[in-house]
């Protein structure tokens, strides 16, 4: 929580370092690039066979980090809701849009306790976050593989737009805690008012994309195959993630 003000609430000061962590977690899992096969044999001839098995051990790892963040985020999201009504219709919009994933983590741990580990399918895990096309049978020996802001956190949610919501969450606890204790952030009451409601605004739309631009559903499919929480959510090519197979959405505000 370095930089944070040292008079923000316990509870709000958790809370925030969770969203920053969040957003630099995210930035780390779009710096991560593999080079081209081609240009690996040329580098590394020996150790070029193990680099995409590296490269998505690195995600996973990135990726299952982002994914606590989030769940303490949710934890401790009552004391942010008890802020006032903007505050809580933020909370509460934050956590119907990570219900999804909420879910995935919860079905991960009562079958990761009872079932084998399976292997990790590299190709399977990128085809899974859309890092390659669904029908990739397998990487261009000629081209850069990475996650881009398409990449499905879980298999369910695009890092963009959780990237969004979560700025969109941090500035509305800034406009209201003065996170950082800036006293170029205080302003009066009429513009404060009107940079709640923007920000307030950026929030719903953030977190609406997460469902889609209509306000669809997302369908959580069911996966087979063990999952193992520790590393990140795997998932088989015919699923999205796996999870409850109700479709998860957000309560009206």
């Amino acid at each position: 929580m370095s930089g944070f003000n040292p008079d923000l609430p316990p509870g709000i000061a958790l809370v925030a370092d969770h969203l920053d962590a969040v957003l630099a977690i995210g930035e780390d899992l779009l710096g991560e690039r593999l080079p081209p096969r081609a240009d690996l044999d040329e580098v590394d001839a020996d150790g070029a066979p193990f680099a995409l098995d590296q490269f998505v051990r690195q995600l996973r790892q990135r990726e299952a980090a982002l994914l606590l963040r989030l769940l303490q985020c949710r934890r401790l999201l009552v004391d942010v809701g008890a802020g006032g009504r903007t505050l809580k219709s933020a909370a509460t919009l934050f956590r119907a849009q990570t219900d999804a994933l909420s879910e995935l983590i919860a079905k991960a741990t009562r079958e990761e306790a009872r079932a084998i580990p399976a292997p990790v399918d590299s190709l399977s895990y990128l085809r899974s976050r859309s890092v390659i096309a669904p029908e990739a049978a397998q990487l261009s020996p000629f081209e850069a593989a990475g996650a881009t802001e398409a990449f499905r956190v879980g298999g369910v949610a695009p890092l963009g737009a959780i990237m969004d919501m979560v700025a969109a969450l941090l500035d509305l606890l800034d406009s209201h805690f003065d996170l950082y204790g800036d006293d170029e952030a205080m302003v009066g009451g009429v513009v404060r008012g009107q940079l709640m409601a923007e920000v307030e605004a950026e929030a719903v739309a953030a977190a609406k994309s997460l469902h889609g631009e209509t306000g669809e559903t997302v369908d959580v499919a069911t996966d087979s195959r063990p999952i193992s929480v520790s590393d990140a959510i795997i998932v088989d090519d015919g699923g999205a993630a796996a999870g409850d197979s109700a479709p998860v959405s957000a309560p009206a505000l």
